[in-house]
């Protein structure tokens, strides 16, 4: 099974009538994280590498309540869901009609599916302490730029994003670390929506054969 990696910060709010420090710009993250309790996006990814010319692309749809309640749905180039109430996390793969099952806290640890958001709590903390902050210059006017440098050989080396000047969500992310690119961009975002409990909760279709993960 592929992992899906999505290193896209969710909740970055900047402005741009006028510049930020640093420190009043993480400021009006923490503010901006705590009034966002739900989201529903369209994605798609594409993975580069410096030692091909090839890309892969992934394309899907994500519905996340906080703290951990997600759910997101694969479509290209494989289909494949991913569910989450909190406790336990199942990853079923059609093609194989098989179901992974990993524990919410080691799935999260391994994939930070949108730090800031998705992340465990303390995330933040792990980016504003682990990365170096600057604003950018955007070449969409619609967009302002905000880039993270690692400060450390354990840390991506570097994560470029772009939010919207006027709700400042991302709507682009670029990840680089070791000659690999991951550029994430975001459509149809719905902030706080009203999202049905159903939707995160799974059962494994007839016949799947369901592996627990060590």
């Amino acid at each position: 099974m592929k992992k899906i990696i999505l290193l896209v910060l969710m909740v970055f709010p900047l402005s741009a009538a006028r510049a930020y420090t640093v420190s009043e710009l993480q400021g009006k993250i923490q503010e901006a994280d705590k009034n966002l309790k739900s989201i529903k996006f369209e994605y798609s990814q594409e993975m580069k590498s410096a030692e091909s010319s090839k890309s892969s692309t992934v394309i899907g749809k994500a519905f996340f309540v906080k703290p951990n309640r997600l759910r997101v749905e694969l479509e290209s180039p494989e289909k494949q869901l991913i569910v989450t109430s909190g406790k336990f996390l199942y990853v079923y793969t059609p093609r194989f009609n098989q179901v992974l099952k990993d524990s919410w806290k080691h799935w999260a640890r391994s994939n930070f599916f949108f730090p800031g958001l998705f992340g465990s709590s303390g995330s933040f903390e792990m980016l504003k302490n682990s990365y170096q902050w600057s604003l950018g210059q955007s070449n969409d006017p619609s967009t302002i730029k905000l880039t993270l440098v690692g400060k450390s050989s354990g840390q991506a080396e570097s994560v470029d994003l772009w939010l919207g000047k006027d709700d400042f969500i991302p709507r682009r992310a670029e990840l680089k670390n070791g000659g690999v690119s991951l550029i994430t961009v975001l459509a149809s975002l719905q902030l706080n929506p009203e999202l049905n409990p159903s939707l995160f909760k799974f059962s494994a279709p007839k016949g799947a054969s369901i592996v627990d993960v060590p």
